[in-house]
């Protein structure tokens, strides 16, 4: 495997102008994805990306992100055509330019397409295509973790079909039960969820193939702001099978993340308007979204340790540290200055009952809890995927998680309560 930035190569064919060791030659779980094994030799090379990003007029068609992303998939944005990426770099738009949202779109790819030099965490995570559709929608962002799942089981669907490994397997059935946890996972999506029973029965029927498909038609239902993210969002940085799953479950946890950083601006919004029962439902809510990232988790166990290990070396200066709305979750919580639910129980704790301060207490204490157990199978499975060895992003990995480990999200609480 490459061990040096910039230096990939695949299936033995090194990119035109580079050298390095070559990937492996399998698909699946410690190989490459069947996307980079099925690319034609243009394709690989960025001929076809080029070709058609020429032949685009902006006045009459759709940019060409088939043929970027087949190239991107094919070699991994860190080996992408150099040629390529200076043409998708000048047809940035410039600032002020991007009040369509079309147009806007495009942008924000092209930077996240482009980004070897200056990219950070969410420029990998490709996460600026959710800005416009999420806004504050509940349902919205549930919906984009179903899609991101489904589009997961699509993915590893296909390499079983390819490759029917007990690695793939085990990698399969623990997305299969991550959709199935679907009411837990992203409940506000509930009602108008995809309907998964079909690639899910295909799976466990032995026909992977027609769960490719089904899937496929599955995402296909989730509305078409949506539907149209989820393939544009899938660029990663090497071609290693692994990685798309890395890249699809950490964009679930953002969205996961967004929900559960509104829900505690929503406590706080209810205990300044004296309201502590709503307060009460909504940090129950975000308890219950704490437990059920066990699932995703659970997927990301599957991940060998030297394919992190590759796409460690291959992302630098994109730490998962950087995420704004983890950082919104602290805030949300207990940042001082915020309007958080810590500082909002403080200010209005006189003109509360007993009953219903103890009633708050309580449910910030539940999802306290929830919060240290996630970061506690965060570190349990840092460390068995990259033991000591630096984390993503320059960071100290398993022992920068570890001395945060008990951080707790509501600091006052160890003082017996924010009143």
């Amino acid at each position: 495997m490459t061990t040096e930035h910039g230096s990939a190569s695949v299936v033995g064919v090194p990119p035109p102008g580079r050298t390095g060791a070559v990937w492996p030659d399998h698909v699946g779980v410690g190989g490459i994805s069947r996307s980079a094994a099925a690319a034609s030799d243009d394709e690989r090379s960025g001929i076809a990306a080029r070709d058609a990003v020429a032949a685009w007029d902006r006045r009459a068609a759709t940019f060409p992100y088939p043929a970027v992303l087949a190239h991107l998939r094919a070699v991994g944005r860190g080996a992408a055509s150099a040629a390529l990426v200076d043409e998708l770099r000048r047809l940035r738009p410039a600032p002020g330019t991007d009040t369509d949202p079309a147009v806007r779109r495009l942008g924000r790819w092209l930077r996240a397409a482009t980004d070897q030099l200056d990219g950070d965490y969410h420029t990998y995570a490709v996460t600026d295509l959710h800005d416009d559709v999420l806004a504050t929608s509940a349902r919205t962002a549930d919906l984009f973790v179903l899609a991101y799942l489904v589009d997961l089981l699509g993915v590893e669907a296909s390499a079983l079909a390819a490759a029917p490994s007990p690695a793939q397997r085990r990698r399969t059935n623990a997305v299969v039960q991550a959709v199935h946890r679907a009411a837990d996972v992203a409940p506000a999506a509930a009602s108008s969820a995809p309907d998964t029973t079909a690639p899910v029965r295909a799976i466990r029927s032995g026909a992977p193939d027609h769960a490719v498909a089904s899937a496929a038609l599955a995402v296909a239902t989730v509305p078409a702001e949506l539907r149209d993210v989820v393939p544009l969002s899938l660029m990663p940085v090497t071609p290693l099978h692994d990685e798309q799953m890395f890249l699809r479950i950490i964009q679930a946890f953002e969205c996961v993340y967004r929900q559960v950083g509104w829900r505690l601006t929503a406590a706080a919004e209810a205990l300044a308007d004296r309201d502590p029962a709503r307060a009460v439902r909504l940090l129950t809510l975000v308890r219950g979204r704490f437990a059920a990232t066990s699932a995703l988790y659970r997927v990301l166990t599957t991940m060998p340790p030297e394919s992190f290990a590759v796409v460690r070396r291959h992302t630098v200066g994109r730490s998962a540290v950087q995420s704004r709305s983890y950082r919104r979750i602290q805030r949300a919580a207990s940042g001082p200055g915020e309007p958080s639910v810590q500082e909002a129980l403080r200010s209005n704790a006189s003109a509360l009952a007993a009953a219903d301060r103890d009633a708050v207490v309580a449910a910030m204490r539940q999802v306290e809890a929830g919060w240290l157990a996630m970061k506690r199978t965060h570190w349990g499975i840092t460390v068995k995927t990259i033991g000591t060895a630096p984390g993503t992003g320059g960071t100290s990995g398993a022992d920068y998680l570890r001395a945060t480990l008990g951080q707790p999200l509501f600091p006052a609480l160890a003082d017996g309560g924010p009143a």
